[in-house]
Protein backbone atom coordinates (compact mmCIF):
# COMPACT_ATOMS: atom_id res chain seq x y z
CA UNK A 1 0.00 0.00 0.00
CA UNK A 2 2.87 2.38 0.80
CA UNK A 3 4.35 1.72 -2.63
CA UNK A 4 1.04 2.56 -4.33
CA UNK A 5 0.77 5.83 -2.44
CA UNK A 6 4.35 6.72 -3.38
CA UNK A 7 3.69 5.88 -7.03
CA UNK A 8 0.55 8.04 -7.03
CA UNK A 9 2.47 10.88 -5.40
CA UNK A 10 5.18 10.72 -8.06
CA UNK A 11 2.57 10.69 -10.85
CA UNK A 12 1.03 13.84 -9.35
CA UNK A 13 4.50 15.44 -9.08
CA UNK A 14 4.37 15.34 -5.28
CA UNK A 15 7.67 14.77 -3.51
CA UNK A 16 8.13 11.46 -1.72
CA UNK A 17 9.94 12.27 1.53
CA UNK A 18 12.75 10.32 3.14
CA UNK A 19 10.29 9.28 5.83
CA UNK A 20 7.93 7.90 3.18
CA UNK A 21 10.77 5.89 1.63
CA UNK A 22 11.69 4.58 5.09
CA UNK A 23 8.10 3.47 5.65
CA UNK A 24 8.03 1.66 2.30
CA UNK A 25 11.31 -0.11 3.08
CA UNK A 26 10.08 -0.99 6.57
CA UNK A 27 6.87 -2.49 5.19
CA UNK A 28 8.84 -4.61 2.73
CA UNK A 29 11.14 -5.88 5.47
CA UNK A 30 8.22 -6.69 7.75
CA UNK A 31 6.53 -8.67 4.97
CA UNK A 32 9.67 -10.78 4.58
CA UNK A 33 10.05 -11.22 8.33
CA UNK A 34 6.39 -12.25 8.64
CA UNK A 35 6.93 -15.00 6.07
CA UNK A 36 9.89 -16.25 8.12
CA UNK A 37 7.72 -16.19 11.26
CA UNK A 38 5.09 -18.31 9.51
CA UNK A 39 7.72 -20.83 8.50
CA UNK A 40 9.05 -21.09 12.04
CA UNK A 41 5.53 -21.29 13.47
CA UNK A 42 4.77 -24.24 11.23
CA UNK A 43 8.04 -26.19 11.35
CA UNK A 44 9.68 -25.15 14.65
CA UNK A 45 6.98 -23.63 16.87
CA UNK A 46 8.98 -23.91 20.09
CA UNK A 47 11.58 -21.48 18.67
CA UNK A 48 9.08 -18.92 17.37
CA UNK A 49 9.36 -16.52 20.33
CA UNK A 50 13.15 -16.42 19.97
CA UNK A 51 12.83 -15.68 16.25
CA UNK A 52 10.26 -12.92 16.90
CA UNK A 53 12.56 -11.24 19.44
CA UNK A 54 15.50 -11.50 17.04
CA UNK A 55 13.34 -10.00 14.28
CA UNK A 56 12.35 -7.06 16.46
CA UNK A 57 15.95 -6.42 17.44
CA UNK A 58 17.06 -6.67 13.82
CA UNK A 59 14.37 -4.25 12.66
CA UNK A 60 15.29 -1.74 15.36
CA UNK A 61 18.98 -2.00 14.53
CA UNK A 62 18.47 -1.69 10.77
CA UNK A 63 16.14 1.29 11.23
CA UNK A 64 18.63 3.10 13.47
CA UNK A 65 21.50 2.44 11.03
CA UNK A 66 19.39 3.62 8.09
CA UNK A 67 18.51 6.81 9.97
CA UNK A 68 22.16 7.47 10.72
CA UNK A 69 23.17 6.87 7.11
CA UNK A 70 20.29 8.79 5.54
CA UNK A 71 19.93 11.29 8.35
CA UNK A 72 16.19 10.76 8.43
CA UNK A 73 14.71 12.85 11.23
CA UNK A 74 12.70 11.05 13.88
CA UNK A 75 9.02 11.82 13.89
CA UNK A 76 7.51 12.13 17.34
CA UNK A 77 3.85 11.30 17.71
Amino acid sequence: MFREVANLAEKNFTEVTAHDREEIRSAQVMLGVSIIYLGFAYFLPKYLLIVIIMGLLLRTTVTQIARLINRVPRIHH
